[in-house]
Parts: C-alpha cells; structure tokens; sequence
C-alpha cells in the first residue's frame, strides 16, 4: 500500500469509527477512490469482521456504505467497478430492520490515536444535543481540542494527572495512552463516574486511571502535576467553587499547571472567572484555540473555543 492510499484509508478510517455523519466526513479524491487496493485496504481496514472489536452500528454503517459506494461510482469518467466485499456489505445491511429511533441509545465511539498509540473506545451518546444533565453522554468539542492539546504537549509519564468534570473521559484517557501512570479523573455526577470505570475497564487501563466522584472546594486536596479540565465554565454560580478548588491544588503545588478548554456559550462566565481567580491570587492566561493544520479528531468547532491557563502568582 502506497503512502497516499494509507493516509486516505487512515482518514476514513477515524471518521468512521468516530461515528462522524456521512454528510460531513472528508472524502479522499476521486483519483483513489476508484482504485482497486485504496476499496480493498478501505474495506479490510474499516469494514471487515476483524477491523474492530466494537464496530459502529450497522445502520450507521449502512449510510457511511450508501455514500461511499456513490463516491465510488462518480470518481470517474468511465464506469467504475466498485469492490464486491463493500457491494456484498452494504446488500446485507439492507435487510437489517431499522430499530426505532432512541435518545438514549449509546454506542461505541472509537478515537484513532496518531502512531503507535492504540486507539480508545468510548461508550457514548454521540448524536445527543447539547442540553442540562448530559454532560456525561458524549465528548464535547472542546473535550476534543483539549484532547489535541494534550497529544501536542505529552506530559512526562511520571507526571499526576487531575481531571475535573471529566464527562466521558477521553481527556484522561488519552493521557493515560500517552504513558502517564498516575492519573485521578473525577466528575461531580455519581452516574457519570460510574460508566467511566466501565470505560477504563473496556480500555484495559484500570491499572494507571482511578475515578472517583469529587465536588470543587469541598473534598482533601489532591496533589498534581497537570489539572486538566474541559467545559467546566459553563456555569458562573460554580465558578467560584472551580477556582477555589485550582487555589487549593496550586497551595499543595505551586508549579503545578492548570489548563482548561471552554466553548464560548456566555462572555459572562469567563468575566466570573477571570476576577475568582484575581481575587484568589491566581495568574489567568486565556488564548483562542486554534485547531491543528492535521487533526487527529473530527469535529466542527462552531462556537470559538478558549484554552485558560491559571496559576500561582
């Protein structure tokens, strides 16, 4: 397999698995698509029974099916041969009923690490709208960019982790496949804290990440190297609670690094938090989020996404 067909096949592959609508995922140009070893390597490596231990769900497949067929079919200028194993998949699919729609209904969304790094899998409400009490359901977009922060800014595998408001836990979880070997992510929703070990456990990373259930200002101080959080400014009633909690961490570890990603949803929220942490004595450092030329997740930053960085004056 030539470099261009792996790095199409590795594109695809992490929309696919990132369970990203067949309207919006990136198509590889048409001089590939119609060529025999980019649909079998596409095929062996997204849609064959050992592609995945935890597949997408079949009628999700069958619309990333329909649309890639059709990609196929209109790369050319000629009649396009389309490979038997996808045409035979994608027959198959037909048949299978459609279940009626279900808010609830999870799946296994997989995010495909850059390297050698093995991918994680994360039982998620991935189509769910944003809303009160759903945190905890998927992964947020600014989950997301913190997630590409962290793999450009790996921490030291000696490092202690601290997560707050943790959510699905891809944040922590990332860190943990970067090596690091102590790490404590914690949320406030009992439920939520819950189905993350369930994660950790179906990551085989129990080991090296713990999960326990942790209210800001009001529980022993935990010592850490890096604090990490994502969306966890939304609300300005809690804010003085998170940067009570930040002075906490940073008075047991003044060099510690704090560093929180935020989807703009109310100017607000960010001009309570800027004067809780000036009247805490912490430093506030707040940059625009600007998303990598190479992505390693899909996603469509709509609102602007902050990072804040706070420290210890």
């Amino acid at each position: 397999m030539n470099d261009e067909i792996a790095t199409a096949v590795h594109i695809l592959k992490g929309q696919y698995f990132q369970l990203i609508e067949p309207r919006i995922i990136t198509s590889p140009p048409a001089s590939i698509l119609h060529r025999p070893e980019f649909q079998e390597a596409l095929y062996d490596a997204l849609f064959s029974p050992f592609a995945s231990s935890y597949p997408p769900p079949p009628a999700y497949t069958r619309r990333v099916l329909k649309w890639l067929i059709s990609a196929i079919e209109s790369s050319g200028e000629e009649e396009v041969e389309v490979n038997s194993d996808l045409l035979e998949l994608y027959t198959e699919l037909l048949f299978v009923p459609n279940k009626p729609a279900d808010p609830t209904q999870k799946s296994h969304v997989t995010y495909t690490l850059p390297g050698d790094l093995l991918p994680i899998t994360i039982l998620e409400n991935p189509h769910l709208i944003s809303g009160l009490g759903t945190t905890g359901l998927r992964t947020w977009e600014a989950a997301l960019a913190l997630g590409e922060w962290l793999l450009q800014n790996p921490p030291a595998p000696t490092d202690r982790i601290l997560e707050l408001g943790t959510g699905t836990g891809l944040v922590a979880l990332i860190a943990a496949r970067l090596g690091v070997k102590d790490i404590l992510a914690t949320d406030g929703d009992d439920g939520v804290c819950e189905g993350l070990r369930k994660t950790v456990e179906l990551n085989g990373l129990q080991d090296v990440m713990r999960v326990e259930q942790r209210w800001w200002a009001q529980e022993a101080v935990v010592g850490a190297d890096l604090v990490l959080g994502a969306d966890v400014t939304y609300d300005a009633a809690v804010i003085p609670f998170l940067v009570k909690e930040l002075a906490d961490l940073l008075e047991e570890n003044p060099k510690a690094r704090v560093v929180i990603s935020a989807t703009i949803r109310n100017e607000e929220t960010f001009r309570v938090m800027r004067e809780s942490c000036e009247q805490m004595g912490l430093t506030y450092k707040e940059t625009v989020y600007q998303r990598p030329e190479k992505t390693t997740f899909w996603y469509t930053v709509g609102t602007e996404i902050r990072i804040v960085e706070v420290g210890k004056k």
